[in-house]
Order: C-alpha cells, then sequence, then structure tokens
C-alpha cells in the first residue's frame, strides 16, 4: 500500500515537471520501476546495522505522532545537494551548478526518527517542483532523492527536508546557471 503511495507520488512528480526519483541506499535495493521508466524507488538501507522491528509490531498512529512532536533540526545530522551519489555517499557539496549538469542530488543522513517518513521538496523561484517522500527505516539513516533540471530552470533552488506535520528541518539552497558561468563545488 504505502510502495503504491509513494509510486503514485513520484509518477505525479514527473508528470507535473521534470523527472524526481527517490533512492534510500539499500542493500535490499529493488530495481523495480515506479510508473514510466525514468522514476526510480529504491528500498532504503541504514547507515549501521539495526535490529529488525515488524511493522505490525508498531501502529502506525502512534509513530506519526510521535514524529509530529518530537522532530527537529537536530535530527537532519547531514543535508547536501552534489552531482552525484557513490557508495551512499555524495561526491561532493554544491551551492552554484551550471545547466549543463541536468541531474542533480539531494543527500541526507537522519537521526532518531525511524520508523518515520520525511520529504524532500524541491523548490523553484517560489513554487513546488517535486516532493519525495523517504520511509526512514533506523535510528540513523542515509537517502537521497535527485531531479532532473532543464537547462531553462535557471535561477535559486531550495531542497527542504520535511517531517510528517510539514514542518522544514532543514533547507539547501543552490545556483542553477547558464553554462559558461563558474560553477561552486566544494569536494568532500
Amino acid at each position: 500500500m504505502l510502495n503504491a503511495r509513494v509510486a503514485t507520488l513520484a509518477l505525479l512528480g514527473f508528470l507535473v515537471m521534470g523527472v524526481a526519483y527517490a533512492a534510500d541506499t539499500s542493500e535490499n535495493a529493488s530495481d523495480e520501476i515506479a510508473g514510466p521508466a525514468q522514476v526510480e524507488i529504491f528500498g532504503p538501507v541504514p547507515v549501521e546495522a539495526q535490529p529488525e522491528v515488524a511493522a505490525e509490531d508498531q501502529a502506525p498512529v502512534a509513530v506519526e505522532a510521535a514524529l509530529d512532536e518530537g522532530t527537529s533540526a537536530e535530527n537532519v545530522v547531514r543535508a547536501s545537494v552534489t552531482t552525484n551519489i557513490v557508495d551512499r555517499e555524495p561526491v561532493d557539496s554544491v551551492d552554484t551548478v551550471t545547466n549543463e549538469q541536468d541531474l542533480i542530488f539531494f543527500f541526507t543522513e537522519i537521526a532518531n526518527l525511524a520508523g518515520g517518513t520525511i520529504t524532500h521538496r524541491w523548490e523553484y523561484n517560489g513554487e513546488i517542483m517535486a516532493e519525495v517522500p523517504l520511509e526512514i527505516g533506523g535510528s540513523r539513516w542515509r537517502t537521497h532523492s535527485s531531479k532532473r533540471l532543464f537547462k531553462g530552470w535557471i535561477g535559486e533552488w531550495t531542497v527542504s527536508v520535511v517531517d510528517a506535520s510539514g514542518q522544514v528541518l532543514r533547507s539547501v539552497s543552490f545556483n542553477y546557471v547558464p553554462s559558461g558561468t563558474p560553477a561552486s563545488i566544494d569536494e568532500d
């Protein structure tokens, strides 16, 4: 049921403007395509080994209530706009990208929100371009989403980590500039 909701939201994001896909890096990653061929949803992977907890052992309402009351910016350990993800880590951290790069990633490491969901909200010129829900499967969890950008979408972009209640936990901005403009990349 949840996978169907995620697939529907991913498809909606694709149809509205551009392509967004979410990837929770996972040892149990699925190559299953959800919707159009360009939209991919993968299963989650913990940063460190976590004890198995059966979903039926948890009351969904209790988890949502705990997240709504207990989330804060401190739950976001790392958040970075990057040009690629390799071995479940961002390869760099960017604040300016030229429009020669049409696929951008948003990486987050989340702490103490196991069993909940966060959303990566991609905004351009104050308009929401994509919202990508991501399940958090452990007490320390790395995850990422990506957005394919059209060359004409020049300007400031903001990607936010949003909790289940709609509270923004962290936002990161980057400038998408025409080709020939120097890019700003910090190697990690």
